[in-house]
């Protein structure tokens, strides 16, 4: 009987799980789907350690990323300001000349940009 009920305990534990997986929560009830920080993100975050530009500043720096620049070069960006050399070393493989030459002048403009925000 005993075994029985520890069987059927670990049916109905078992079935929870799946159908919390199946809808896409894990077992603690967070979207198991939700984004991860893009490089927008990181660029927001950088900006507020690094730049003295107020919240709605570094909010603009994250929204010009991805309005102005591709995601190859939100990604030089963001290696350029973390200091990921092998991230950039890699980048500098695939993102043609000219587009790293526009996201670099991105970083040195969009501060100037941002503060007046």
């Amino acid at each position: 009987m005993v075994e029985r009920l520890g069987a059927m305990a670990c049916a109905v534990l078992l079935a929870s799980l799946v159908a919390a997986c199946q809808s896409g929560n894990d077992i603690f009830g967070a979207i198991a789907d939700s984004d991860p920080p893009d490089a927008a993100d990181t660029l927001v975050r950088e900006c507020r350690v690094q730049l003295d530009l107020s919240d709605s500043g570094c909010a603009c720096v994250g929204e010009r990323a991805r309005l102005d620049l591709t995601p190859q070069q939100q990604e030089m960006v963001v290696a350029q300001v973390t200091d990921d050399r092998e991230a950039s070393d890699a980048l500098r493989v695939v993102v043609p000349m000219d587009e790293i030459i526009v996201a670099m002048e991105w970083m040195n403009e969009i501060p100037v940009i941002c503060d007046q925000q």
